[in-house]
């Protein structure tokens, strides 16, 4: 009798082998296509060279026939790159002259349109730069439009009606939100126009994630680009290397590949290389982000700063004021139940922290009805449409749910909760009625006497520095200098001064002295910025003291979160912070952080 194998076994083994063979073809495979690391790490290191930026200085000042007036090294060295790439990624820091690589780009590129973006409360000032570099030296001049153009209507053409042959952006963070109107119809030109040019510059390209600038890296790099063109992959080079990143295993595992090229760019072939797992969380972000700076800044098409354009040392000085009981209680009720003083739902955290911002200088922004009269259904409806958006946000947030215009767009289609149907179908009745104004409702001006107090206190030329219009009409009111919306630069001993009009691009090195009554929008990169009108290249005072008011929960951790990304962004982009750099005190003596 015939020994006869079992149908089912040939089967299994049969199966097992095709598996195997998948598994090698599969390997094969991979050995043969090679993967978003391998391109990355197979890119040519181009180190930045300090005698070879004198030379270009040198060079670039004689081919534009500089007239009394030489370029610095770091100018130097981007329009070298810029003639040989045609782009630029400048991670050059504050008061380092980005102006002048940004007005002369279009010539070293060769272009015959060149655009620059500039911050709206910066074109006026670029425009006089503008005059001042052309007495100096020879250029083709660039058109200068705001950014503030692209985000409203009537500027959603404006790059495709001049056309453009090159863009320069100038404090290029203000396109690093891929979701904002201004970011999309910049994108959108590119997508439609890829073989314009794109330049790049910015102190503070970053504020806390690399998905911030990916986009403009892409652009301004293009197959350079140190990072990965999977939008998974990406995610987890994110994860391991972001100011609030919380990688898993498998990303430490994507990752870890630039860590090792890195040990092997320190220590030879023959460097050390472990096992991610033998590692603390804290070493491998360490070990991560030093990679990623490093693969950075030995791009080809990228020029850093690593120093300050100042010499100067700064201090940082945290102010405590007790807050009034009106202020804490108000606090405390927008923490436990996610409303305004006069009972306006909350729908997010980027709301609740403006609001508790303004509630922590003692004042809130409520409805200001024509004629006293309140719209009540609109005010119900609005209400609990808002409070079913943040439970959604809170409890069902997932990739396209994870806005309030999508979980509009969600309901809408009719899905959801019946509560959250309720709600909306009660919310579309309403929601076609104009907005009405605010006004501020002022809990306590304890802030606003002390700023006042503190500012007339003064010896030296000082600026108080604030962010909101209630706050800047309060110190008006207190018979204070003002320089807000529609200002010229701040000029005049004792000032108060927005941030947001004048907290960018703005020379205010006569003024070595300063105080900080509103943190500045943008964490870490803000402070930059900001710490940046006063310390930088011309002040001519040995030592610039910043006060930065620090007395409610909200302020404290505003900054301690500026501090966060501040670490961040030296740490990744190789741009030194002035914030990692101050000495930190308390007002009355003492370390006022932990070092």
């Amino acid at each position: 009798m015939k020994n006869k194998t079992p149908t089912n076994a040939l089967k299994t083994t049969s199966t097992a082998t095709k598996v195997e063979g998948f598994f090698k073809r599969l390997d094969a495979k991979r050995e043969k296509i090679p993967t978003c690391l391998d391109r990355i790490v197979a890119a040519p290191v181009h180190r930045f060279d300090p005698l070879a930026a004198e030379v270009a200085a040198v060079k670039w000042s004689m081919k534009l026939n500089g007239r009394g007036a030489y370029l610095r090294p770091v100018q130097g060295a981007a329009l070298e790159a810029i003639s040989i790439h045609k782009t630029l990624l400048g991670l050059i820091g504050v008061g380092a002259g980005k102006t002048a690589i940004c007005l002369m780009a279009g010539q070293a590129a060769g272009a015959k349109r060149p655009l620059v973006l500039a911050p709206p409360a910066l074109v006026a000032q670029m425009k006089e730069d503008l005059v001042w570099w052309s007495d100096r030296f020879d250029f083709i001049a660039p058109r200068l439009v705001s950014y503030g153009k692209l985000s409203v209507v009537s500027g959603a053409n404006i790059l495709e009606d001049f056309k453009p042959d090159l863009v320069i952006a100038d404090e290029a963070h203000y396109l690093k939100r891929a979701s904002s109107a201004r970011t999309k119809r910049f994108l959108r030109f590119f997508f439609e126009n890829p073989t314009v040019g794109f330049i790049g510059v910015s102190g503070s390209l970053t504020s806390s994630s690399l998905n911030d600038y990916s986009h403009l890296l892409s652009l301004t790099l293009r197959e350079r680009a140190p990072i990965p063109l999977s939008r998974h992959e990406l995610a987890q080079w994110a994860a391991c290397i972001d100011a609030k990143g919380e990688p898993v295993k498998e990303d430490w595992s994507k990752m870890w590949g630039l860590v090792e090229w890195h040990n092997a760019q320190e220590n030879g072939p023959s460097g050390f290389f472990a096992d991610p797992a033998v590692f603390s969380h804290e070493a491998k972000k360490k070990a991560a982000r030093a990679a990623f700076k490093e693969r950075l800044l030995t791009t080809a098409g990228v020029v850093h700063t690593s120093n300050f354009s100042c010499d100067a040392s700064l201090h940082i000085e945290l102010h405590d004021l007790h807050p009034s009981e009106r202020v804490t209680k108000a606090l405390k009720e927008l923490e436990d139940t996610w409303r305004r003083p006069d009972g306006e739902e909350l729908i997010d955290a980027s709301q609740k922290a403006t609001v508790a911002k303004n509630l922590s200088v003692g004042f809130f922004y409520r409805w200001a009805w024509p004629f006293g009269r309140p719209d009540y259904e609109w005010l119900e409806a609005r209400a609990e449409w808002n409070k079913e958006v943040r439970r959604v946000l809170t409890y069902q947030s997932r990739v396209g749910l994870d806005s309030p215009k999508l979980v509009e767009e969600y309901a809408s289609s009719g899905k959801g909760s019946k509560a959250l149907q309720r709600a909306w179908a009660a919310w579309r009745l309403q929601k076609h009625k104009p907005q009405p104004p605010k006004d501020a409702v002022w809990l306590t001006d304890r802030v606003v006497k002390w700023a006042v107090r503190w500012l007339r206190r003064q010896s030296q030329s000082s600026v108080l520095w604030y962010s909101s219009h209630a706050m800047g009409e309060a110190l008006a009111r207190q018979g204070v200098q003002v320089f807000g919306a529609g200002s010229k630069t701040p000029s005049g001993r004792l000032v108060a001064a927005s941030i947001r009009v004048h907290g960018t691009g703005k020379n205010l090195q006569e003024y070595a002295n300063a105080m900080v009554i509103e943190p500045p929008v943008g964490g870490g990169g803000g402070y930059e910025q900001l710490l940046g009108r006063h310390h930088r290249q011309g002040q001519t005072e040995d030592l610039v003291t910043f006060g930065v008011l620090c007395h409610t929960d909200p302020f404290k951790k505003a900054f301690e979160n500026a501090n966060i990304e501040a670490k961040y962004i030296e740490e990744t982009t190789g741009v030194k912070q002035r914030l990692n750099a101050a000495v930190k005190l308390n007002a009355k003596g003492g370390r006022g952080l932990k070092e």
